[in-house]
């Protein structure tokens, strides 16, 4: 039965490398236009809606995010691809990333990520220095973040340890005084319907071979009919509560490694 599926896998991926192009120029041209316009970041959902609805993914939520009027948000979660990109833009409104410095320089990724004002770390003794900067910019302008902490994509199947180093951010100077943190949880459901209950499965999906470069792995996910994972937005921490930026990084890690495993028990 697999194997009788591959015509159709292959006309996918056609059909994907195809259309990726024309929905990208599509959705980034009015992000461009209404950013000059007004200066807000909001567009950058429309490109990553246009990529999760063009290969498919589909998300469950579970609970809701933190933000509103007069409240910032640091959301923290695990990190599996680079398809985590567009699926978590698509959902957090006005909210910008923070990503490790190699990002700018990916072909397309990197323009991209730059154009939605990504917060780039690069890895100098100054860098955490200069990441509270733009972060302070960024919160200023009424915007929330987002950081994956583990500083690397695992598997699916846990949480890899919160760099402890990275919460420094969730200090930054907020108009209303303080950031809150919302640990979110990504666990990978389905592949074209089946439980994704082996690293096979997961592996459509998650990237996380350092010997696997992104292309390969992208033409492999483009093949799958449907992906399906659920999103946990997870009880609020504030930092104030916490004796310091270790403490707040081990809570947030545990409450979202204790979902993705149960989320993989389950099955």
């Amino acid at each position: 039965m697999a194997a009788l599926l591959w015509p159709f896998r292959i006309l996918v991926l056609l059909m994907r490398i195809v259309l990726f192009p024309i929905g990208t120029f599509l959705s980034i041209t009015p992000f461009i236009i209404a950013k000059a316009l007004t200066g807000s970041v909001s567009g950058g959902r429309w490109f990553h809606n246009t990529c999760r609805m063009m290969f498919n993914i589909n998300m469950r939520l579970i609970g809701e995010p933190a933000y509103g009027p007069g409240r910032t948000v640091l959301f923290v979660g695990n990190h599996v691809s680079y398809a985590d990109i567009s699926v978590i833009g698509s959902i957090l409104k006005n909210s910008v990333f923070v990503a490790k410095g190699e990002v700018r320089g990916w072909p397309l990724f990197g323009w991209l990520a730059t154009l939605q004002d990504t917060v780039f770390i690069v890895r100098q003794r100054t860098a955490m220095e200069q990441a509270l900067v733009q972060v302070s910019k960024q919160i200023s302008l009424g915007r929330n973040i987002i950081l994956f902490p583990e500083g690397t994509t695992g598997m699916g199947d846990t949480a890899l340890p919160f760099k402890a180093g990275l919460f420094e951010l969730a200090y930054a100077k907020a108009p209303d005084g303080k950031m809150l943190v919302q640990p979110m949880a990504l666990v990978i459901e389905k592949i074209d319907g089946k439980p994704a209950d082996t690293q096979e499965m997961r592996d459509y999906y998650s990237w996380w071979r350092k010997e696997e470069a992104m292309l390969p792995h992208l033409i492999r996910m483009s093949t799958r009919f449907r992906i399906d994972v659920a999103i946990h937005f997870l009880d609020v921490l504030d930092p104030a509560d916490y004796p310091d930026r270790k403490d707040l990084a081990l809570a947030a890690e545990n409450a979202v490694k204790a979902v993705v495993e149960a989320g993989i028990r389950r099955r």
